[in-house]
């Protein structure tokens, strides 16, 4: 094993004071790994830059409010580090995560970025977010350790790799799918990407059931599908395999047909037909459903099962959403010429 890296963390945050301070004091718990902490504000309007102020961290601002992407590549720019941890300021490290990081990289000289999973264990134990952070639990934990993406609530990446790959894109206004638009082109690279589940942080962050379906339909699933189109670039990993492609297909037609086959077709037919798409449906996500039932019972586990179907009706519109505005993107341009 080769000597341990020099570690930076980098901390965007845009009125956070809710969260920053645990987020802060969590990372100093670290006793063992040397860190410099980096914490950009994005011009906050609360209480969030005294907050940062208090502990033992670098401080910038802003000049003006840029989201972000441009926030973690200001203080990129600013650190010295062998390795830079991004770390969203609403995100809790258990002891031992930053330790766990620097070893990997140590013993792994041919790694170039890793990232890990938020726990089960949300901060806020209201319904919406228990159910997102357990949706986002298994999708990293069911997914390939060697990655083709890259994730900004808990993932490090070697600075000479970051800088080969320019960075973030700041033309991301807001927190969105930047991260995933940087492992891209890590990808392109020939960069070395791992996922690791076992890297688990907590997230502070509470969610209403509007501000989930807001949260994925605009800053997920329209932005990735526009880039995906924009960049030709398509892999079946994370929220992306084929089981739930063809989940979310099937509710989106699920309405249409049974319309369809009731006008159509004999009554027993059609209830056969129906119940063989149902059957379908439940095969394709047992796996989800079934670890959700171990781990909260029969109850939650229906009402999980009821909103990850929500969320692949709602991610159908925004893939639907995205293709529409990528094409009226495209046409402005050429018409523009």
């Amino acid at each position: 094993m080769s000597a341990l890296p020099k570690i930076s963390i980098i901390i965007p945050f845009y009125n956070a004071a809710g969260t920053l301070d645990a987020c802060l004091q969590g990372l100093q718990r670290e006793r063992e790994i040397p860190l410099e902490i980096i914490c950009v504000d994005d011009r906050s309007t609360d209480d969030s830059a005294a907050i940062a102020a208090r502990h033992p961290v670098t401080l910038v601002q802003m000049i003006r409010r840029s989201g972000a992407a441009a926030a973690r590549n200001l203080a990129a720019s600013l650190a010295t580090g062998d390795l830079l941890f991004f770390v969203d300021a609403d995100v809790l490290v258990p002891p031992g995560v930053i330790a766990r990081i620097v070893a990997r990289f140590a013993a792994e000289p041919e790694l170039d970025a890793l990232f890990g999973a938020y726990t089960i264990f949300p901060a806020a134990d209201n319904f919406a977010t228990v159910y997102k952070n357990l949706a986002h639990h298994f999708t990293h934990l069911t997914s390939r350790r060697r990655a083709s993406t890259f994730w900004c609530g808990c993932g490090a990446i070697r600075r000479a790799c970051f800088a080969r790959a320019g960075g973030f894109d700041e033309g991301y206004d807001a927190a969105s799918v930047e991260d995933i638009d940087l492992g891209y082109r890590l990808k392109k690279l020939g960069a070395r990407v791992a996922l690791d589940p076992d890297l688990r942080v907590v997230h502070a962050k509470r969610y209403t059931l509007l501000s989930l379906i807001r949260s994925d339909l605009l800053n997920r699933a329209i932005p990735w599908t526009r880039l995906m189109v924009r960049e030709n670039v398509f892999t079946p990993d994370l929220n992306l395999r084929v089981p739930n492609i063809l989940s979310g297909v099937l509710l989106a037609l699920v309405l249409p047909l049974a319309l369809l086959t009731f006008l159509f077709v004999p009554w027993r037919i059609a209830a056969v037909f129906l119940a063989a798409l149902a059957g379908a449906y439940l095969l394709m996500n047992f796996r989800v459903w079934w670890y959700v039932f171990r781990l909260k019972g029969l109850l939650f586990s229906l009402l999980f099962l009821a909103m990850y179907s929500v969320t692949y009706v709602y991610s159908v519109v925004g893939f639907a959403l995205g293709i529409g505005m990528y094409l009226l993107e495209k046409k402005g341009k050429t018409a523009g010429k």
